[in-house]
């Protein structure tokens, strides 16, 4: 009677012990760009590389800029994360500040991702998103009481909420994580300094809305009267969701004891010899 329990227990914990492997990376950094389509319509000095990413507006006034992936992308469930920072940020023009941008890629697909906001300056382009048409966007905007939103279609309009505690003026580095499921969009906006966090969900159809496959980037727009540089690192798009490390553990664990407990059974069932 021994012996089955204790296959139960190795069985287990072998299950349980097998890691969940990591989902592999459609989009693995900015690399040197070569991979990207960059547009920099405005007169000030044009994106320029940070230490694993890109500094896409380089504090001076007025620039609207955005950079954007060129080899579309599955939409049906993701995960992208990025590292948002701005220095040098100064609360004012409500127009400053930055989105995460999914395009349909059939209505830019004979020329590639090659837009960006308004295209007018500011006042015209918000947080470099206003204009894009056949889109969905979440925003993190620098304005008095920094917030965020999810817009559709460059519509940039009410519905934000503010990201308290996070304050994205406050110089630290935002890690930035955009988790979809197929049904809801999760943002999570957490300050690298002092780990306080912001998170919000959207309900929303992303394939319904743009498509089986999007162009994925950011758009930045700096204000009237403020010098925002704003920096984008360490981006990462992966075309699933991963799942937690212990529901996976959970998971294989009951594998493991379903498997030990189909063995114990075929062995207390097998038929007893007879001796002659």
């Amino acid at each position: 009677m021994r012996r089955p329990i204790v296959h139960l227990l190795l069985g287990s914990a072998l299950f349980a012990a097998i890691p969940d492997r990591p989902a592999q990376a459609d989009i693995l950094g900015f690399g040197d760009f070569s991979n990207f389509t960059i547009n920099h319509p405005d007169s000030g000095s044009a994106p320029s590389p940070v230490s694993g990413g890109i500094e896409l507006t380089t504090n001076s006034v007025d620039e609207f800029r955005s950079i954007f992936y060129d080899t579309p992308q599955s939409v049906s469930q993701f995960t992208a994360s990025f590292t948002y920072q701005a220095i040098d940020g100064n609360a004012g023009n409500a127009s400053q500040g930055a989105t995460f941008v999914l395009l349909n890629a059939t209505t830019y697909g004979s020329s590639g991702p090659s837009t960006v906001g308004g295209g007018g300056g500011e006042g015209t382009d918000i947080y470099g998103y206003s204009g894009m048409s056949h889109s969905v966007g979440v925003s993190l905007e620098l304005n008095t009481a920094t917030a965020t939103g999810m817009f559709t279609n460059g519509a940039v309009g009410g519905g934000s909420t503010p990201t308290a505690p996070v304050n994205l003026l406050s110089g630290d580095p935002i890690n930035v994580t955009l988790t979809y499921n197929g049904t809801e969009l999760q943002a999570t906006l957490t300050d690298a300094t002092t780990s306080q966090s912001y998170s919000a969900t959207y309900l929303v159809n992303l394939p319904g809305s743009l498509g089986s496959t999007v162009y994925v980037g950011f758009g930045a727009m700096s204000g009237e009267n403020t010098y925002d540089q704003q920096n984008f690192t360490n981006f990462q798009y992966t075309t699933s969701v991963v799942p937690e490390p212990a529901s996976a553990a959970l998971g294989w664990t009951a594998v493991g004891i379903a498997a030990t407990f189909a063995l114990a059974r075929r062995r207390f069932t097998r038929p007893s010899r007879v001796r002659p």
